[in-house]
């Protein structure tokens, strides 16, 4: 069974994806890492995670009952009384921004994105292409609280052919859905671009999170 404290189904629920579409092998290996933080590329945003819960069950997993992410924003001590020097990167809250997530049990937990300005905080689904399953949602700043953008599941990324609905299980070696492909922001942070020779490579627009095929 895949479990873990991230997001996404178990192989208990039965879900599906489509192998037709992504060519998928299936095999064993080891489960996704536990994302509680990231830094943005040029290290000055830090979101961090802060997940409740559920009581430990068999095999010692427990269901994320629900989740918190924080923008921090990097402390230079520019306008501060006292200086601390020291070999550490500090950041604060003061200025910084949250995203709550809708409540949804799960053992999968998303890994986030940040955007250098730290207005954008991105959510990937540690997820294989399952049928109904969130696969991106990207938050936008307003004020101290995130807005929802938009989410995207399989469906909203790519256009399915006829067959391409045929369903089988997935096993814990399933590649995850962005497997062969590469998150970055444009230059200019209007967009989130997704490359992924493979499958098709995808432009999301930050303004109305509208998605361009490219």
């Amino acid at each position: 069974m895949r479990r873990n404290h991230c997001w996404t189904v178990s192989i208990s629920c039965l879900a599906f994806l489509w192998t037709s579409f992504l060519g998928i092998q299936l095999s064993a290996s080891g489960l996704p890492p536990i994302i509680r933080g990231a830094t943005s590329k040029n290290g000055q945003f830090l979101v961090v995670a802060s997940l409740e819960l559920g009581p430990e069950e068999q095999g010692g997993a427990r269901a994320i009952l629900s989740e918190t992410l924080e923008v921090n924003v990097r402390e230079t001590f520019a306008n501060t009384k006292g200086k601390l020097t020291a070999p550490n990167t500090y950041f604060q809250s003061d200025f910084g921004w949250k995203v709550h997530l809708p409540s949804q049990p799960g053992f999968l937990a998303p890994w986030p994105i940040i955007s250098d300005d730290g207005s954008i905080l991105a959510l990937v689904g540690v997820s294989p292409p399952v049928l109904g399953q969130t696969l991106l949602a990207i938050y936008k700043r307003k004020g101290k609280e995130g807005i929802l953008l938009r989410n995207y599941k399989v469906d909203n990324l790519w256009n399915l052919k006829p067959g391409e609905e045929k369903m089988s299980g997935y096993v814990d070696g399933t590649p995850e859905w962005f497997d062969d492909g590469v998150f970055s922001f444009t230059d200019d942070g209007a967009a989130l671009l997704y490359i992924d020779k493979k499958h098709g490579s995808l432009q999301f627009s930050l303004e109305d999170g509208a998605v361009t095929k490219l």
